[in-house]
């Protein structure tokens, strides 16, 4: 026979249960059903997106989508800078220089390279030796930069930009299939040194690295599904061009059938050079390395060390231990300081700092506690669209983690 004291006790148990669910069902429709004029917070609903298909991660992306083309003519010119930015580093010059012209109507692009050292009369004294491409970037600015650009290639104005510093070189380099050798890849196309005209046949190399991924990837990386090499491209980088551009510009060389062959694509230096530059097959592994052996035995009899700069190993160790320190302060200031986690996180994300860590799975780790940390304190600070593109990044990365 059961006691009274049993019947009380169960009846206790189940009247805590029963308001434990209710708090919980209640949560939910609160969580479920705000109101629209209220923002979400993404933090909350991140856990909802670890398994989106190719239409909802369309969704996310509805913002850029849309978009005109800015460009009075079927004539698009995109400046493509590669800056001399690393992990904290707010250093802008720019080390690499290429105009990529569209030419819709015949469905032709033109690379020209231009060399960091050519002259520009950017205001500083003449004695001073700062008048140079590279240097109007860092001390005069992004517009200015890119007006003079238009003035050495001869065309009325620039279009669109795309930016990267160093770690994002890395993401993009792993994006277009070098996933073993980004890091050594990467160092050929900055080499300078092993070449007896230095800048010029660098700027060279990088043009022509441009032109062969083009001509040999373009079909490859526009048809991944979803154009997910297509966004996650995008998010690598700082442009003005969105999804919607890219997709209209692709579309119109799509009709014309480019690429047909390699005369679609021209390439050449500006200022102009007469000079037989050496021409090197960046596909080829083989060529990869010993290209690289070469970088490597130059760097070697010149003692070029750069304070560590250049040895991947070390980089590597230095990056890892100083991202570390920059997340545990962050976990330490995650729940009171939301506005110190933004400091301590927001240059190492804009960097995507964690390319340069070679372990992919640590580096995985690392880039998800770096996104959760910033998703959390940008919604405590109202910063909810900033949030949502930091949310962005992580899925199209969990993404390209998933088909890799």
């Amino acid at each position: 026979m059961i006691s009274l004291k049993k019947i009380i006790i169960a009846f206790l148990l189940s009247l805590i249960f029963i308001v434990i669910a209710g708090f919980f069902v209640r949560e939910f429709y609160i969580n479920n059903e705000s109101p629209s004029n209220n923002k979400p917070n993404v933090s909350q609903s991140l856990t909802k997106n670890d398994s989106l298909s190719f239409k909802e991660l369309d969704n996310l992306f509805s913002a850029m989508e849309n978009g005109r083309i800015d460009s009075s003519s079927n004539v698009i010119n995109i400046v493509i800078t590669g800056l001399d930015t690393r992990m904290g580093s707010g250093c802008n010059h720019a080390d690499a220089n290429h105009l990529l012209r569209i030419f819709l109507d015949s469905g032709k692009v033109e690379i020209i390279s231009i060399p960091r050292g050519t002259y520009v009369k950017s205001g500083y004294r003449d004695t001073s030796g700062l008048n140079y491409l590279a240097n109007v970037r860092a001390g005069k600015g992004r517009i200015r930069y890119l007006k003079e650009i238009a003035k050495i290639c001869g065309i009325p104005k620039v279009d669109y930009y795309i930016e990267f510093g160093f770690s994002q070189a890395l993401g993009l380099l792993e994006l277009l299939g070098f996933k073993s050798d980004a890091v050594q890849t990467l160092r050929l196309l900055r080499s300078r040194q092993a070449f007896g005209i230095g800048d010029y046949q660098r700027s060279y190399n990088q043009g022509e690295f441009i032109k062969q991924m083009l001509f040999r990837k373009y079909g490859t990386i526009t048809n991944i599904p979803g154009d997910l090499a297509i966004r996650a491209g995008l998010l690598l980088v700082d442009t003005d061009l969105s999804y919607g551009i890219v997709k209209k510009i692709i579309g119109g060389l799509n009709k014309k059938g480019f690429p047909k062959s390699k005369e679609d694509i021209a390439h050449y230096l500006k200022p102009k050079m007469n000079y037989d530059f050496y021409k090197f097959d960046f596909q080829s592994k083989s060529c990869r390395d010993s290209l690289y052996k070469l970088v490597m035995r130059t760097a070697k009899t010149l003692e070029i060390d750069d304070g560590g700069k250049n040895n991947n190993s070390r980089i590597n160790r230095r990056v890892l231990r100083n991202l570390n320190t920059f997340i545990r302060r962050a976990e330490q200031d995650s729940l009171k300081f939301p506005k110190l986690v933004i400091n301590n996180l927001e240059k190492a994300f804009e960097q995507r700092a964690w390319y340069q860590i070679e372990d992919t799975n640590l580096r995985f780790s690392i880039m998800n506690k770096i996104c959760n940390l910033l998703i959390s304190a940008y919604d405590k600070t109202n910063q909810h669209e900033k949030a949502r593109s930091v949310m962005n990044i992580l899925i199209v990365e969990q993404y390209i983690r998933k088909i890799n």
